[in-house]
């Protein structure tokens, strides 16, 4: 699952236009070389945590597709929706708090 040749010149040609910082742009540079192995080689707690994170910021059909990934453990379902419904729960509490004001 990791990029094409091609993928990885698109995202490296951002990457250098941007205003990232040159450990930052190291950094993303390994991850596209080392995806697959740096996902193969973590724990499931890392898993749960880097999948669970990704997901929520990721946009809906993204967040779909992320959520077939063969290293996905099962546990993030669970996490994402309890935080989302805690997501929407402090905006609803925003919004009433300002309601009230």
């Amino acid at each position: 699952m990791g990029f094409t040749k091609n993928e990885k010149k698109v995202i490296l040609t951002i990457l250098e236009k941007s205003d990232r910082d040159d450990a930052e742009n190291a950094i993303i540079r390994v991850l596209l070389d080392k995806f697959t192995k740096f996902l193969a080689d973590a724990d499931e707690a890392f898993l749960t945590e880097f999948f669970a994170r990704v997901e929520m910021i990721a946009p809906a059909t993204s967040a779909q597709k992320i959520a077939l990934h063969d290293l996905r453990p099962a546990g993030v379902t669970k996490q994402v929706e309890a935080r989302r419904a805690e997501t929407t729960g402090s905006r609803k509490g925003r919004a009433h708090a300002e309601q009230q004001q």
